[in-house]
């Protein structure tokens, strides 16, 4: 179920990934959205280490999925 509050969610993320992505030095229209996604998760990866960021993934899908449900 996609509600008007996970397009805001995304939404937001994507606001979030823009900078990223100048920062980087990219071109936003060079790549598909996932490249710079993965690219960034592999950052955050770098700043919190291994364990760390499959804990933060784990408890992000977690959410993702109670909000695709809308049991948040």
């Amino acid at each position: 179920m996609f509600t008007p509050y996970n397009e805001q969610r995304a939404d937001r993320a994507k606001a979030a990934l823009e900078p990223y992505i100048e920062a980087d030095g990219y071109d936003c229209d060079e790549e598909p959205e996932h490249f710079y996604v993965s690219d960034l998760l592999a950052d955050l990866m770098h700043l919190v280490g291994r364990e760390e960021f499959t804990a933060a993934l784990r408890m992000a899908e977690i959410h993702y999925n109670c909000e695709l449900t809308g049991k948040e």
